[in-house]
């Protein structure tokens, strides 16, 4: 599915988009063979700004998007990128990659990714700064403000998520699909539940203690659990501290 130009696929890894990209910017490396070769023609400067002009264009167009799929769809994209330097800088194919750069006054493929990333978040800010210094901006005061909140790593979401429902893997769960031998714990003899591992395990009693007092709670209860928000980050990095302290997950 094409939308405003980048082609989304069902898993979300652009590669259909990537390839199009970069059958579409090799076809235009021909632009800069017919103005220019290893004894005549247009000199690098001007080449180079062709190339900025109508390949490195079509190849960042929804960077701010593409930005995230996996080293391997960018790649294409990197062979690209480094034949239309080399060939405008007039340099051989086995030439470093570091030289090519510091020849061409071009920085890195993965850098210029990040560059985009940044110029949009300040672009989107400015933007922002300036409609609130405006006068309109008072007839919308009663608006409630949007603000982006920095989501938390997937890894840690999962356990928070497991957490709250009980589901995280103690020996109480393993031992129901077969991986332990028996869902006791080793030091405690009851079962090893997810209510045991964070309320009443010996094996953890100091851990926990040191969770409280960050917290100010004296004394644990699985209800409270359940009502941790994942934008609480405060409480959040208390309790992910916790549970990887543990080395158990």
């Amino acid at each position: 599915m094409k939308v405003l130009g980048i082609f989304f696929s069902a898993n979300l890894s652009f590669n259909c988009h990537f390839n199009y990209v970069a059958k579409k910017a090799l076809k235009r490396l021909g632009y800069l063979r017919a103005l220019g070769g290893s004894y005549w023609g247009a000199n690098t400067v001007h080449l180079l700004r062709l190339v900025n002009a109508c390949i490195r264009s079509i190849r960042e167009f929804g960077a701010e998007v593409t930005s995230y799929a996996g080293s391997t769809s960018w790649r294409k994209l990197k062979v690209v990128h480094h034949n239309c330097l080399l060939f405008a800088a007039g340099l051989p194919r086995w030439t470093p990659i570091p030289v090519m750069l510091a020849e061409t006054g071009e920085i890195r493929l993965r850098d210029r990714k990040d560059l985009r990333k940044v110029i949009f978040r300040v672009q989107a800010d400015q933007g922002r700064i300036q409609w609130e210094s405006t006068k309109y901006f008072r007839s919308f005061t009663h608006l409630p403000k949007t603000t982006k909140t920095q989501l938390l790593p997937r890894r840690k979401e999962i356990l928070l998520t497991r957490l709250r429902t009980r589901s995280l893997p103690t020996k109480a769960i393993l031992f129901k699909v077969g991986l332990e031998s028996s869902p006791l714990c080793r030091q405690c003899g009851i079962v090893d539940s997810n209510d045991h591992l964070l309320l009443t395990c010996n094996v953890f009693e100091q851990l926990r203690n040191n969770l409280g007092a960050s917290l100010g709670i004296g004394a644990f209860h699985y209800d409270w659990i359940c009502t941790i928000s994942t934008f609480n980050r405060r409480v959040c990095s208390a309790v992910l501290h916790f549970l990887q302290s543990t080395n158990l997950f």
